[in-house]
């Protein structure tokens, strides 16, 4: 099997939709219609304001089988952490088809296109003027933020990011020879909305939030006194990689993913303020 190239443009937005969120049985899962609803309107939005929004490839068939999608770190919530605003894009979300996401030699369809967009200058195209640094914020352990994928590639570690449940990091590819200095950003969650109020983020360009906000709500919607608010992070300016906060501080420890009902629950309780008693 052999790969082609395209850029991603409002003409074959489906193809890319094609390839995310297309696990079985997760169509009928809570959250998941108004998170892909969300996830199509900004990805149409983006490519019809911006002309290119990253890169997909195809295999001899012409399926779609994995996707680079990447916007100016100007217009991303994550550009106020850029070295270069002006000339970095920033990864939104990077992903590709379980089933044969391989070539013959086992390069991994994401490496393939990325070397792409090395090759022919993808990254140029898309910003419009000579791209500088690629970003993209990724997770130690989570199987969807591959820090290890993006460090064997060449990104190097910029920011680590502290404050929230888990320590996130801004992965930094210097296109054009310049050395990245890793250092620490200690983030202000800043979502303390009164007394006992839940706060979650969304955010539109990708559907997984919708999800783990309707499996929190559902967790804790029999606890007494306490107060639900969904903000989307993007709409608000807010780094995406904000936590759920309550009474001013992060709500769950670790990774939502790996949290079942009963103890997001019990971590809410926790954290609840409470009438003091003699």
């Amino acid at each position: 099997m052999s790969l082609t190239f395209k850029l991603i443009t409002s003409n074959n937005v489906d193809d890319l939709l094609s390839i995310c969120g297309n696990l079985p049985g997760l169509d009928t899962t809570a959250g998941f219609a108004e998170g892909r609803k969300a996830r199509r309107e900004w990805v149409t939005e983006m490519a019809e304001k911006l002309g290119a929004i990253g890169m997909i490839a195809y295999n001899e068939s012409g399926k779609a089988r994995g996707f680079v999608e990447c916007i100016p770190a100007t217009i991303h919530p994550l550009g106020k952490y850029s070295q270069c605003p002006e000339e970095t894009l920033t990864i939104d979300c990077a992903w590709y088809k379980h089933d044969d996401g391989q070539e013959p030699s086992g390069l991994p369809v994401r490496k393939a296109i990325l070397m792409e967009m090395v090759r022919m200058n993808a990254f140029d195209t898309i910003l419009g003027r000579p791209c500088r640094y690629v970003d993209v914020l990724a997770l130690k352990n989570p199987h969807m933020m591959q820090y290890d994928f993006y460090e064997a590639f060449g990104f190097k570690e910029s920011l680590a990011i502290t404050g929230g449940a888990n320590v996130r990091y801004l992965m930094r590819l210097p296109l054009r020879g310049d050395v990245v200095i890793p250092g620490t950003e200690v983030i202000d969650l800043g979502c303390d909305a009164g007394k006992n109020v839940l706060v979650i983020g969304v955010y539109r360009q990708c559907y997984e939030p919708f999800i783990l906000a309707e499996k929190v709500k559902n967790a804790v919607k029999d606890i007494d006194g306490l107060s639900v608010k969904v903000i989307d992070y993007w709409a608000t300016g807010m780094p995406p990689m904000c936590d759920a906060t309550i009474n001013g501080q992060k709500a769950f420890e670790g990774s939502l993913f790996m949290m079942d009902e009963k103890a997001i629950k019990e971590a809410v309780i926790a954290k609840m303020c409470r009438p003091a008693t003699i």
